[in-house]
């Protein structure tokens, strides 16, 4: 796998002031659909709270019954576990 962004201009949606990318649908083994997006973000720091990141990024485009996933990165920035 190389390194291009899967983040490409057909796939950008924008909402609500924040961008998006669709990221197509993935069929659990359930045999549930669910629909995927990858959200963007600034540049997330080293101890930034999670929950703000929720209200900035997420609430605004948050459907009932949308589940959020963060990327490992992500979570061990806010919780300052990140190794360098």
């Amino acid at each position: 796998m190389g390194n291009e962004s899967r983040n490409v201009e057909n796939t950008r949606r924008e909402e609500n002031g924040v961008v998006y990318y669709d990221r197509g649908i993935l069929t659990g083994r359930d045999g549930k659909r669910y629909q995927r997006y990858a959200v963007q973000t600034h540049f997330v720091e080293v101890g930034e709270d999670k929950n703000a990141l929720i209200e900035r990024y997420i609430r605004p485009i948050y459907r009932e019954g949308d589940v959020v996933a963060f990327g490992a990165k992500v979570m061990a920035m806010c919780e300052k576990t990140v190794r360098t």
